[in-house]
């Protein structure tokens, strides 16, 4: 059985892979360019992928969403950024049957 936990500090994704006799496999960061600690929403597996969806602070936009995927070796497959001229908040994400990523949350302006 393999268990994924995801840490925080001061960054969107900081993954453990490991199995059940807790030996870890890889480890994987994400850490966005802002000046602020990043903050991890949701952890969200497929047979082939784990997708992180959090917000992220960067110095020319404000908050914006993130969406990292990672195949189960732990290299990133692609990451997206979701970017207004507001600030966007991640609050909540899940993967749909048809393997969408949905992402709920919420946008305001400073």
């Amino acid at each position: 059985m393999h268990q994924i936990r995801l840490c925080v500090r001061m960054c969107l994704l900081f993954l453990i892979f490991t199995v059940a006799a807790d030996a870890q496999l890889w480890t994987s960061r994400y850490t966005s360019p802002g000046a602020r600690p990043d903050i991890p929403v949701a952890v969200l597996t497929t047979p082939r992928q784990i997708v992180v969806v959090g917000s992220a602070f960067h110095s020319a936009s404000g908050w914006d969403i993130v969406c990292i995927a990672l195949n189960r070796a732990g290299d990133t497959l692609w990451i997206r950024t979701i970017t207004t001229a507001a600030d966007e908040m991640a609050t909540a994400a899940v993967i749909d049957a048809a393997g969408n990523v949905v992402i709920a949350g919420s946008m305001w302006s400073s």
